[in-house]
């Protein structure tokens, strides 16, 4: 449950949360003004509402009445500190649940709350009971209907089952030519996590009831299927655009389905045809002239979608088919035009007049497209690696040539790949991207190809920081033992190949980081150290010089001699007597 509280005083607004959370009540929102509480009202429904009388920019008498426009039969409890009768009268005509005097006794305050909220959950409650209700007795006939035209569309059913079992659930196609059209709504994911999934069924049911009042008054037969992803409706016509005698159709667009401004009905051109349905040498193709009227029809539905049930939704218009057993085609079809929404935007309507068996075979990845991307890893090559993800999704620009599944499923092998790769390199790609599923289910909420393009670069620069940060790392602390290894045995014959041996990696790319790490070369660093234990022997004076050169690693005292004045600018003699 959440309460969303409207006073202009602070005082007065925390002494109302503090009482709220005293009584369990802990998803509260607070709003200065009325116009603060639409606003949050906008964003999420409230359970009940609070709200004092008097406030600057919009009063409580004023947001209750647009409470009631906009949002319905939400509990609306009026407090104030006038205890005048028009106040009270104005706050009953519009529906206020209860009128509190201010200052308003807690032990009052709570009583008013959970009476409220006992009724809405009472309201809620059968509220469910009636959708229940409704559609067990829909459940019948209606549910067999979709079902059975679900098998027709996905190519389930016997082609000679079909004109007989049509005739049994009473569902009749007069008309030449089936259309399969779909909708979904554009913020579906959103809409899911605002509101409960009972809400969500009738608002999709609501958006079902109005597709199907406009396609059917517009003069289609529109029977709805079940599609998991929206609405599916099977629409039958004669195939023609009801034109008037002037050569405007009943909705105001032009004959060849074109709007005032030009633009055509469906909003794109995907194979060189017009919106009704015509080549570009003037021929209609059957059926294909009643796209124009489906088109049409369909913006209708979009705009009333948008003003009656604040939705914004894409359709997506299959081709024409001359059979019921060729509608699995035509559902084929308008998955693919649907699935436009990706690339062009949603809120729009999408038809496809061309039948494609399936998407391009260069969608899906093989063995050399994953040996390609591990080579540009090991070689560092981030944007390379970069572009060769975001060349995957060219396919998806020739128009009508594959559906929303065809990118989830590339979505997922680019995951895939991902992780293989890093994996194959040593590296752990839960901690350098995250848990696979969460990745899958992320990129699948982005509304467009260029989202899917932008957050797999940045997965990829996820995956080069990741590698790049951990061989850092592990090269620090691969030189780190070459320099302790060296530190042990500086007084043996001791090489760059020994060293190299020991840390069981290559000479030459030890001596590379080496250097970079410790800003010398092993040769330099070697001689270093020894010099320094020389000058701490000298120093002692317990050695003789022939001793100190066999303690430093070398074999001739005079080479030692040598090495120790151009390292220092004295023989091994004359430091010592420097130094005493």
């Amino acid at each position: 449950m959440n309460i969303l509280i409207v006073e202009d005083e602070t005082q007065i607004r925390s002494s109302l949360e503090n009482t709220l959370r005293r009584f369990g009540i802990e998803d509260i929102r607070i709003a200065g003004n009325g116009s603060e509480a639409l606003a949050l009202l906008e964003e999420r429904r409230a359970d009940l509402i609070l709200s004092d009388i008097r406030m600057p920019e919009m009063d409580g008498i004023a947001l209750l009445e647009r409470v009631r426009e906009r949002h319905g039969d939400v509990p609306f409890i009026v407090l104030s500190g006038y205890d005048l009768f028009e106040y009270a009268q104005k706050a009953l005509k519009f529906g206020a649940y209860a009128y509190l005097l201010k200052p308003v006794a807690e032990a009052e305050l709570e009583d008013v709350v959970r009476r409220a909220l006992q009724e809405l959950m009472q309201k809620r409650d059968l509220r469910d009971d009636e959708l229940r209700l409704q559609i067990k007795l829909n459940a019948g006939t209606s549910e067999l209907r979709r079902r059975y035209l679900s098998e027709i569309v996905e190519g389930k059913e016997a082609s000679g089952r079909q004109a007989r079992k049509c005739e049994e659930y009473g569902i009749r196609f007069p008309y030449p030519f089936h259309f399969v059209w779909l909708a979904g709504m554009d913020e579906a994911v959103r809409i899911a996590q605002a509101m409960p999934r009972s809400d969500v069924e009738l608002l999709k049911y609501g958006l079902e009831n109005l597709c199907l009042e406009v396609f059917r008054e517009g003069g289609l037969v529109a029977e709805p299927f079940r599609w998991d992803d929206g609405i599916g409706l099977l629409l039958n016509g004669n195939g023609e655009d009801g034109q008037s005698a002037d050569g405007q159709s009943a909705d105001g667009q032009n004959a060849d389905g074109q709007n005032a401004d030009g633009q055509n009905a469906d909003g794109q051109i995907a194979d060189g045809q017009n919106a009704d349905g015509q080549n570009a040498d003037g021929q209609n193709a059957d059926g294909q002239n009643g796209l124009g009227k489906i088109a049409a029809l369909s913006e209708r539905a979009s705009g009333l979608a948008l003003d009656v049930l604040k939705l914004s939704i894409t359709a997506g218009v299959g081709h024409a088919a001359g059979r019921l057993d060729e509608t699995p085609a035509s559902f084929a079809s308008a998955r693919r035009a649907y699935a436009q929404k990706l690339i062009h935007g949603g809120g729009r309507v999408y038809a496809c007049r061309a039948v494609r068996d399936s998407a391009p075979e260069s969608i899906s990845l093989d063995l050399a497209a994953e040996r390609e991307l591990l080579a540009l890893f090991e070689a560092h090559r981030q944007d390379e690696a970069s572009a060769f993800l975001a060349e995957r999704y060219a396919p998806f620009r020739i128009p009508c040539s594959f559906e929303i599944a065809d990118v989830a499923k590339l979505n997922y092998e680019l995951i895939v790949l991902l992780v293989t790769i890093l994996k194959q390199l040593g590296f752990d790609a839960d901690e350098a991207l995250g848990d696979e599923y969460h990745l899958y289910t992320q990129v699948n909420t982005l509304q467009s190809v260029e989202e899917m393009v932008a957050w797999f670069r940045q997965r990829c620069m996820d995956a080069f920081a990741h590698i790049q940060e951990k061989s850092t790392r592990s090269t620090k602390k691969l030189m780190g033992k070459a320099r302790d290894y060296i530190a042990e045995h500086f007084h043996e014959a001791i090489s760059l190949e020994l060293v190299a041996d020991h840390l069981q990696i290559s000479p030459e790319y030890l001596s590379r980081e080496f250097k970079k790490e410790l800003g010398e070369n092993f040769t330099d660093f070697l001689l270093r150290l020894r010099m320094e234990k020389a000058k701490f022997y000298i120093r002692e004076g317990r050695y003789r010089t022939y001793e100190i050169a066999n303690l430093v690693g070398f074999q001739n005292e005079k080479y030692f001699s040598k090495v120790f004045k151009k390292a220092t600018g004295f023989t091994p003699s004359e430091f010592k007597f420097r130094t005493l």
